[in-house]
């Protein structure tokens, strides 16, 4: 799962198939055409020649992708794996994570863990220092192309299906006047403040997860309360739609296997969006994100989301390197243990209780931290396969969305013209026919894709202003 990067000459065996990873980036503004070039391998007076092309397409992927994306990451484990201590050493290693999820299309919940939002008190009103956070925000939307971020709510309370934590802002507790006071206040300004920066699009709050029936009530107060005082924040939930939630969430994230398609019209009619996440469920038939399944299906995900008109997808996690529960004195290595354990939030000390192998990881500290470090590695995340799939399959998703756009700005268009490069929204059903039966093979899945670039770049040519 993990690739690792090739820093010097490796020892091969003849006789023995040894698997690469090569990854072409293409610079900003190169001409379309075919490219040629060869892999050498030398060894002694021996030189093998491997034969390499890449075509270059004549269009260009936008700076943020049309796929939203939501991926949990926990600096604090970088930290406690590449051993930081200064403020500095901090920055060098979260711009080298920040640069990696970009390059993978994909945006973390939080992108200035080291910035956050400042407030401070004056009994009921709430004071703003914003300076340190739109800077790393401004930095994270215009260089990074991030495209979502969870905003950090107090107030409302928060849980998951383990827990309930109430409501508390500044001292005061639910029901206290001074309460809903200092709330109205503070949305407001939070509001306020992202629409003047340009941020509301991005922003969505994020203050429960997987919640049971019983903490529905608890849900929709929360909701109800970020509905009256900031409206235009989006709200969203890691839960299917169920007639007692109707009204909190504006974005509706349920598992994979609990999107109900006969809901999803009525609530986009109403305005609410649809994402949807896999963790460690759906098991098999589904699309799944284990390191044990076929290295095609995190891509496919992607291809279902637009089949199905989601607009965005989220992970729980990318780096959860270490169970405290399962490893109760010594880091977990993920390198020598793929297994992600469940956590100490969901189970005691000392519990070994498997969630899957890779659940939660798409990204690897680098192996020298473990070789007992003494000073901070400073050092990026090592990639793994289903990383790269993740972004094979955001890119994919354009593809589509590029098609779509470019039709619609079609008058031209015969009506057989129409029909064919509209045809080609469709996914085939030999790429996937439903959640549960789609095909391992990436055949179809590549010529689909060599297709629709085939007539993005059509469109654009023969558009005449």
């Amino acid at each position: 799962d993990p690739l690792l990067p090739l820093e010097g000459p490796i020892d091969i065996r003849e006789g023995i198939h040894h698997p690469f990873w090569i990854r072409v980036h293409i610079p900003e503004e190169t001409p379309p055409g075919l490219y040629e070039g060869a892999l050498l391998m030398r060894h002694d007076n021996r030189e093998v020649s491997v034969p390499l092309t890449v075509e270059v397409y004549d269009f260009s992927l936008p700076h943020q992708m049309s796929c939203s994306t939501a991926f949990g990451f926990s600096f604090s484990n970088v930290i406690r794996y590449h051993n930081l201590s200064t403020l500095e050493d901090k920055r060098r290693v979260l711009d080298l994570y920040l640069e990696n999820f970009s390059a993978h299309r994909i945006s973390p919940y939080d992108p200035a863990p080291l910035d956050p939002i400042r407030v401070s008190w004056k009994q009921t009103v709430p004071v703003f220092d914003w300076s340190a956070w739109d800077r790393s925000m401004k930095k994270a939307v215009e260089d990074y192309g991030f495209n979502s971020f969870r905003l950090a709510v107090s107030g409302l309370g928060s849980g998951d299906y383990t827990r309930q934590i109430p409501p508390s802002l500044n001292g005061f507790s639910e029901g206290d006047p001074r309460y809903e006071e200092a709330l109205g206040r503070y949305l407001g300004e939070l509001e306020r403040h992202l629409g003047e920066i340009g941020l509301l699009d991005e922003a969505y709050v994020y203050f429960f997860d997987e919640p049971r029936p019983a903490d529905y009530p608890f849900v929709k107060r929360g909701f109800s309360k970020l509905a009256r005082h900031a409206p235009t924040l989006r709200r969203l939930l890691t839960e299917q739609v169920e007639d007692a939630l109707v009204g909190g969430p504006t974005i509706w994230s349920p598992l994979t296997s609990h999107f109900q398609p006969l809901y999803s019209p009525e609530r986009r009619e109403r305005g609410d969006t649809y994402w949807w996440y896999i963790c460690t469920q759906p098991k098999a038939p589904f699309a799944g994100l284990f390191i044990d399944r076929a290295g095609l299906e995190l891509r496919t995900w992607l291809w279902q989301t637009w089949q199905r008109g989601i607009e965005g997808i989220l992970i729980w996690q990318s780096n959860y390197w270490h169970s405290g529960a399962a490893y109760t004195h010594v880091e977990q290595n993920p390198f020598a243990d793929p297994m992600s354990w469940v956590s100490t939030y969901s189970a005691p000390k000392g519990t070994r209780r498997p969630w899957g192998n890779g659940d939660g990881r798409f990204i690897y500290p680098p192996q020298s931290a473990f070789n007992g470090l003494t000073k901070p590695l400073i050092q990026g995340p090592i990639d793994s396969q289903r990383w790269e799939m993740l972004r094979d399959g955001i890119e994919d998703y354009e593809y589509f969305s590029i098609l779509r756009q470019l039709i619609k700005g079609r008058e031209d268009l015969s009506k057989a013209e129409k029909e064919r490069y509209e045809s080609l929204l469709e996914v085939p059903e030999a790429v996937s026919i439903s959640l549960q039966e789609f095909n391992r093979d990436p055949t179809p899945l590549r010529q689909h894709r060599r297709a629709l670039a085939r007539a993005i770049e059509s469109l654009k040519s023969n558009h005449t202003e």
